[in-house]
C-alpha cells in the first residue's frame, strides 16, 4: 500500500491499485462503478482513497490523455465524512498529477436547471476550480411537446433521399470512411446499436449529405444524438427538416413516449433553435457543466 499523505486520527490517502480497489468500489454509484473497474490497472487511471484507521472512507478517480489533461470521474466520501476529507483528496490528487506531468484537471458534472448546487460542485469551487461553464443543455420532452414544436409541419425537399441507417449502401459507408466528407468527431455518423427506427441519412443524387443519428435510452425513450449536414447545405433549412422527418419517425412508433435532445453553447445556431423551440414544452432540462482546474 503507497502512503501519499498522513493526516490525523489515523487518516491517510492511499493510492488506488487492482489489490486494494474492493475495498473503496462500494463508493462508485452507477456509471461510475463500471468505468472504475473497467479503468482501474490500465496505464491512463490514477486513482485515490482516504482511509481512517483501516475503513475506506471514500475516493477520487479519473484518467490522463495522451496530451496533459486529467478527465476527473468521481469524486466520493461516506456519508458520515466530513467534506474535509473531499478537500484532502483533490490537495494529494493534484500533486500527484504535477509529478506525472499533468496540467489540469477537466471535471463534468450534470444537474436539473435551476436545482441546488451539487455537493461535488461546492467541493470543487471550494478546492479552486473556475466557476462551472455550461458544457450542453440536455432537454427531455414528451410526445405531446414534440408535437406542440411546429417542426412536424416542415417538409423535405422532393429531391431529397431518405435513407434507414441499415439500409445505405456500402458505396456511401466507404466514402464516409475515406474522409471525402468531413465531419466534426462528436458528429460522426459512426455509431454503436444506433435506434434504427429513426436513426437516418440524407441523400441528393446517391451521396450522402446529411444525417441525423439517435440512439435508445430505454424502452420509451430515444436521443436524437447527432444532426448533420455537409457545409454547402448549412444556410437552408435542410438540417431542421431532415429532424422534422426523423421526428416523424419517431412518433409512428406508440412506444415513445420521450423525446431526448441535447446543445451545446458552441453550435449557437442548434444551441437557440432547441431553446426556442424545445424549452417551454419539456418535462426536464438537465445541464452539463465542466469546471477546469490548472495545475
Amino acid at each position: 500500500m503507497t502512503i501519499l499523505r498522513e493526516l490525523e486520527n489515523e487518516t491517510k490517502v492511499i493510492e488506488l491499485t487492482l489489490e486494494n480497489s474492493a475495498e473503496f468500489s462500494s463508493f462508485c454509484p452507477e456509471p461510475q462503478s463500471e468505468l472504475y473497474r473497467r479503468l482501474l490497472g490500465t496505464e491512463t487511471f490514477i486513482g485515490l482513497g482516504i482511509k481512517r484507521g483501516s475503513q475506506a472512507m471514500g475516493l477520487t478517480f479519473g484518467l490522463k490523455d495522451d496530451a496533459d489533461t486529467f478527465w476527473l470521474k468521481a469524486l466520493e466520501l461516506a456519508p458520515c465524512c466530513p467534506d474535509q476529507y473531499a478537500q484532502e483528496l483533490l490537495t494529494t490528487l493534484a500533486a500527484v498529477l504535477r509529478e506525472r506531468g499533468q496540467r489540469r484537471i477537466l471535471a463534468f458534472f450534470t444537474r436539473y436547471e435551476k436545482a441546488p448546487r451539487l455537493w461535488l460542485e461546492s467541493q470543487l469551487t471550494t478546492f479552486g476550480f473556475i466557476e462551472p461553464e455550461v458544457y450542453k443543455k440536455v432537454y427531455k420532452l414528451p410526445y405531446w411537446g414534440l408535437e406542440k414544436t411546429g417542426l412536424l409541419r416542415l417538409e423535405l425537399p422532393e429531391w431529397a433521399e431518405i435513407v434507414n441507417y441499415s439500409a445505405l449502401p456500402q458505396d456511401c459507408w466507404d466514402e464516409l470512411r475515406s474522409g471525402a466528407i468531413p465531419f466534426p468527431e462528436d458528429l460522426s455518423p459512426f455509431m454503436r446499436n444506433p435506434d434504427i427506427g429513426t436513426s437516418i441519412f440524407l441523400l441528393r443524387e446517391g451521396k450522402v449529405i446529411g444525417w441525423n443519428i439517435t440512439r435508445r435510452l430505454n424502452a420509451d425513450s430515444v436521443y436524437f444524438q447527432t444532426l448533420f449536414v455537409t457545409e454547402e447545405y448549412r444556410a437552408s433549412p435542410l438540417g431542421i427538416q431532415l429532424l422534422a422527418k426523423a421526428l416523424h419517425l419517431y412518433l409512428d412508433n406508440p412506444e415513445n413516449m420521450y423525446g431526448i435532445f441535447g446543445a451545446r453553447p458552441d453550435n449557437k445556431e442548434l444551441y437557440r433553435f432547441i431553446q426556442k423551440r424545445f424549452g417551454r414544452h419539456c418535462s426536464d432540462i438537465a445541464v452539463d457543466y465542466q469546471s477546469i482546474y490548472n495545475l
